[in-house]
């Protein structure tokens, strides 16, 4: 337990470097799994993609979530889609 409230502390210390953290580790995860599919190691849908083009506002989403304690989840997420 100890774990997960040093990486809070971590992100809300520094939320702009968790940010491009958080956002480039889902999106280059994506994109191996998709360069591992071209190259037929593993199977994965190919429109796998498009998810990994909405990785900047997910991890927008994280970070906003964790520096506000769950707060401001519902009106970042309806201000995003209003």
């Amino acid at each position: 337990m100890q774990s997960i409230t040093h990486r809070q502390n971590l992100i809300q210390r520094y939320p702009i470097p968790a940010f491009f953290v958080i956002a480039y580790a889902f999106s280059w995860t994506i994109g191996g799994l998709l360069v591992a599919d071209y190259h037929s190691v593993v199977s994965v849908p190919k429109r796998l993609h498009y998810v990994s083009a909405f990785a900047p506002t997910i991890a927008a989403f994280i970070v906003t979530a964790i520096i506000s304690g769950g707060r401001d989840w519902l009106t970042c997420g309806g201000a995003s889609f209003a």
